[in-house]
């Protein structure tokens, strides 16, 4: 048996950014008044770790109708500008982590949005940074998938022949799936206007998981179940003809991934690396001693 790590695996920069400026803030000794607007990032453990240290998680839905005193950390995904005013009104203190990629998408959205264009926006309606960009430009057509898009673009053609028009995607989104959108939507916009707003990082980690897909014969997929990248990477290792596993924790692997001789190992831009070299070892010192 061989394991193979990906190349490209393990914090992106907005997730290292993130979670660098919570621990400035504990330095500073904010923890009795530090939480973070939502799950900092998409990866439960480290949400657990950060808790045992006083870092509380303030509901998105339901604000206390008091923050003062209290220092909110925005998310690498982002908020809208409206939640950002409701802290201040309501007297908490801002910092803002959002990942410097998704407020570039955030200014480019509120910028087309002002200049009349129509903005196609390709994500998880129900993401953070989807939800974060339509505070910014409330008129974009979100465009979950390429079959979406396909059964909808001659009504919206119908409908806005006549704007222009600017296709902008999810950070985290599939690139192959936001070209796709892209061909369908030239078919009825030719002078379409598109962004290339997904992350450099997320392009990263899906080529060098395609890569790893020709060299093994098994994918093991670390990271939360509810982060997006992660669970693109699985489909991705999935549409590669590969058996795939996804997992938040070692002993979610069963002794059946050892009868594969090659194992590749990937993981989503929340993983930290200790997590990843956690599922190392449990495979070569548990699995593979024959231990449950």
């Amino acid at each position: 048996m061989v394991l193979i790590r990906s190349r490209v695996c393990g914090y992106c920069m907005g997730v290292e950014r993130a979670i660098k400026k919570v621990y400035q803030q504990l330095e500073l000794g904010s923890a009795s008044s530090l939480v973070t607007l939502g799950p900092l990032i998409h990866n439960p453990r480290t949400i657990e770790s950060l808790k045992k240290l006083g870092v509380k998680v303030l509901d998105t839905k339901v604000f206390p109708s008091s923050l003062e005193g209290t220092t909110v950390v925005i998310r690498a995904h982002g908020v809208a500008p409206q939640v950002e005013e409701e802290i201040r009104q309501r007297g908490g203190a801002i910092v803002d982590a959002t990942c410097p990629k998704v407020k570039s998408s955030q200014r480019k959205a509120e910028q087309y949005s002002r200049q009349g264009y129509v903005v196609f926006l390709a994500g998880d309606p129900g993401h953070g940074e989807i939800q974060g960009i339509v505070g910014y430009t409330p008129s974009a057509i979100l465009i979950p998938s390429a079959s979406y898009a396909r059964d909808m673009v001659s009504q919206w053609a119908s409908r806005w022949q006549d704007r222009p028009v600017v296709l902008m995607g999810q950070t985290t989104f599939l690139l192959e799936e936001y070209e796709e959108i892209r061909t369908i939507l030239e078919t009825c916009f030719p002078h379409l206007i598109t962004e290339h707003t997904i992350c450099l990082a997320t392009k990263e980690r899906q080529e060098a998981l395609v890569e790893l897909c020709a060299e093994v014969d098994a994918v093991i997929v670390v990271g939360g179940k509810n982060s997006a990248n992660t669970r693109r990477l699985y489909e991705l290792a999935k549409e590669h003809g590969k058996p795939a596993w996804h997992i938040e924790d070692p002993e979610e692997l069963s002794p059946d991934i050892l009868k594969y001789e090659k194992i590749g190992i990937t993981a989503g831009a929340s993983t930290p690396m200790e997590h990843i070299e956690e599922v190392e070892r449990y495979i070569t010192q548990v699995l593979a001693r024959g231990k449950t």
